[in-house]
């Protein structure tokens, strides 16, 4: 706990934006490392420098996961050259996103999620002009990619939560300030809910997809920082979503992997500490979580529900 005082507060003032250091918790001390070793060995054939950032989907039959690889694809002038793809492997069918829908310049931050239709993927198209959210149906079968299309977004977005209620279908567009989105046809929302007064002290974006928890959902959201050497700290808050009430609970939380993904260990310039969450599943009594760490490396973490930092 000290060290990582000494780690935000040594290394610059975070312009400030302020954390309590007794909120501060590791992901690491509920690693699944038995489920992440299977995972690792359907990867293996890959031959990559780096994967992070996955979502996954699973019961008892099916696994469904995706995840960003850094591949090596050597070239003589350029031997250290490598590609960022997105892998999609269900049930040990794998699928490169890049390659199977091609017509799309890029695919990031993929995330998961199950509708009554059938389990879905979001992507964006990353922070460049003409950046745009598609929806594509991977399961049970795998369908073209469509445009989300909100006409009122910002320039660039990036992770959109849906959601069904009462037969309709929904998007947790923001946080804070928190919008809703309501479907109108064809992947196109109109604003269905805006409450300015939700508000953090500190930026607060969607990172999971939304998981079923008694009349709502749980999701966890990114808090990040800024320091004033461009570092960035990103770590996760669970949140609980109650859609007929159209409010949010952020948990008092923060979570991080491990202190090494505050220090040296994972260091890169312009990025400190990114604990970034992209998968989440209720299971039991507990909460399984996937994320990447400084976009370098992944876990798997199964928590449990009265470990997160909500009044649930």
């Amino acid at each position: 706990m000290w060290v990582l005082q000494f780690l935000f507060l040594g290394t610059s003032a975070l312009d400030g934006q302020t954390v309590n250091m007794e909120s501060i918790y590791f992901t690491k001390h509920y690693e699944e490392t038995g489920l992440i070793s299977k995972f690792e060995n359907k990867l293996s054939f890959i031959d990559a420098k780096s994967f992070f950032n996955p979502s996954f989907y699973i019961d008892d039959n099916l696994e469904i996961i995706v995840i960003r690889v850094k591949k090596h694809c050597p070239t003589k002038e350029r031997p250290g050259k490598f590609k960022l793809l997105s892998y999609l492997i269900v049930n040990g069918k794998i699928f490169i996103l890049d390659s199977l829908w091609n017509n799309i310049e890029r695919i990031y931050d993929c995330k998961i999620f199950k509708l009554n239709s059938g389990i879905y993927l979001t992507f964006n198209t990353a922070t460049h002009k003409n950046n745009k959210i598609y929806v594509a149906k991977i399961y049970p079968d795998i369908s073209e990619p469509q445009e989300v299309i909100f006409k009122n977004r910002k320039e660039i977005e990036k992770n959109w939560a849906f959601y069904e209620l009462e037969g309709e279908l929904y998007c947790l567009y923001s946080v804070s300030p928190m919008v809703i989105l309501r479907h109108i046809g064809n992947w196109e929302f109109i604003e269905h809910f805006n409450d300015k007064t939700i508000k953090s002290n500190n930026e607060i974006s969607i990172g999971t997809q939304l998981s079923n928890f008694d009349d709502g959902f749980v999701f966890v959201a990114h808090e990040k920082l800024i320091s004033q050497r461009n570092s960035k700290f990103y770590s996760g808050k669970f949140c609980y979503f109650n859609p007929f009430k159209n409010d949010i609970s952020i948990g008092k939380k923060n979570w991080y992997y491990d202190i090494s993904a505050t220090s040296g260990a994972y260091v890169r310039q312009g990025a400190w500490g990114v604990t970034y969450f992209s998968g989440i599943q209720k299971c039991g009594n507990n909460f399984r979580t996937s994320y990447g760490i400084n976009d370098r490396d992944w876990s798997m973490s199964l928590i449990p529900v009265d470990t997160l930092g909500l009044s649930l």
